[in-house]
């Protein structure tokens, strides 16, 4: 399987999204004004069974325009190699960021805009069936691996104290195609990231290998079933702390009808955990699975109206404290479409296990946006959110429910080939 020297395809994708915030101003009364603009450069090349991707991703911003003035920058990259076969799907990924951006960004209470990029270059395994694809495993499924704790976001940027932080990881996956009926997959990744300078001490090194395994047995065309195992190591250097986490799921992925889907797996989680050097190893076993339900319809005159909800129970890692918690998430959206106007509406909240815990974090949001197609690379998109998050007092406590209006303006250049 060698790496493709003569290419048959080479193609640049440009693209910008500028935006501009008002959220009450955290220290001082009044309200904020934040402006961000967020470039994505992607590189792809393709030649017969193999195809590289390459992209980059800078942001610059200021918080609190009219008074704090706080600087604002994001650099996120990545690389990805695939080849595919008839059966087989080998796939590479590195992915690297660099930022200086809002603690409450980092928190959750925003996204982190160095997780903008490009998705990599993924595989569709021939044949393959509802929840049988030729992507490969990148060391568990979300949510049941050693993930962020960011899960709920509002759309852009809320100013607070502002932190640097980097992430590193690389992974490998392999998935084939064994019969018209099974497949299976494996993956292999290694992470590392957390503050720097005096952002560790709020958001301490973390850094660990993960993998995966799974076997997947299409029953029907309406109807699969995927056995998973995923196990990932997490270090904590500067508090001494290391947690071993797997999960097994046997999940049923099941197509209820033409534009409706679902997805319900259960499972168990073993937790092996050491808080500080000197104490000792304890070991927890919990509950896990997911479950989800996407459905879409079309409607008279042409409008699309589409519906996702979906849960989640798993362990994850909180990169705010540094300790590995049992998760409870949620999400709920709708969105409607017609011709160049969408509009959308959605719910998440998140709860670590269990709520008596002193450790315990809990979040929730609210969003609802509109979007406007002005011309085929130019977009409009104008919303507003609601969130808060309660953290224990050591990693900075409760935050005031935050709500946040803005107005983004995206410009997408056509594909240009390059040979």
């Amino acid at each position: 399987m060698p790496l493709p020297i003569v290419l048959a395809a080479v193609t640049l994708s440009l693209s910008d999204a500028s935006t501009a915030q008002l959220h009450p101003r955290p220290v001082g009364g009044g309200v904020a004004l934040d402006l961000q603009t967020t470039g994505v450069a992607a590189l792809g090349w393709a030649r017969d069974r193999s195809s590289v991707g390459l992209s980059y991703t800078p942001g610059v911003g200021v918080a609190d325009v009219t008074r704090e003035r706080q600087p604002i920058f994001t650099q996120a990259g990545s690389a990805g190699y695939t080849w595919q076969s008839k059966r087989l799907v080998l796939s590479l990924r590195l992915t690297g960021s660099l930022a200086r951006q809002t603690y409450l960004a980092f928190a959750g209470l925003a996204p982190n805009p160095a997780d903008v990029g490009g998705q990599g270059m993924t595989g569709t395994m021939p044949g393959a069936g509802p929840g049988m694809t030729g992507t490969a495993p990148t060391g568990g499924a979300a949510g049941q691996g050693m993930q962020p704790a960011n899960q709920v976001a509002t759309p852009y940027l809320v100013r607070a104290q502002v932190v640097r932080v980097y992430t590193v990881t690389g992974s490998v996956g392999l998935a084939y195609l064994l019969s018209r009926r099974w497949n299976a997959g494996i993956g292999l990744a290694y992470s590392i990231g957390g503050g720097l300078g005096h952002s560790e001490g709020q958001i301490p090194k973390h850094y660990g290998p993960s993998a995966s395994a799974s076997a997947g047995y299409k029953l029907s065309s309406r109807d699969t079933l995927t056995t998973s195992l995923s196990s990932s190591y997490t270090k904590v250097p500067t508090l001494g702390s290391r947690f071993i986490s797997s999960t097994l799921l046997e999940s049923w992925g099941h197509v209820l009808g033409k534009r409706t889907q679902s997805n319900l797996a259960l499972g168990v989680s073993h937790l092996r955990s050491r808080a500080t050097p000197q104490s000792d190893y304890d070991d927890s076993f919990f509950a896990a699975g997911n479950a989800s339900l996407t459905h879409s319809r079309p409607l008279h005159g042409g409008a699309t109206l589409g519906f996702t909800a979906a849960t989640t129970l798993g362990l994850s890692y909180n990169p705010l404290l540094g300790v590995v918690q049992q998760q409870l998430t949620e999400v709920a959206a709708v969105g409607w479409q017609k011709d160049k106007t969408s509009l959308g509406a959605s719910v998440t909240g998140a709860q670590s296990l269990p709520q008596s815990s002193p450790a315990a974090t809990r979040s929730l949001g609210f969003g609802v946006f509109g979007g406007y197609a002005i011309a085929p690379a130019v977009s409009l998109r104008v919303g507003g959110s609601w969130t808060t998050q309660i953290l224990p007092a050591d990693a900075g406590g409760s935050y005031p429910a935050q709500w946040t209006a803005f107005a983004g303006l995206s410009l997408a250049a056509p594909p240009i080939t390059l040979f």
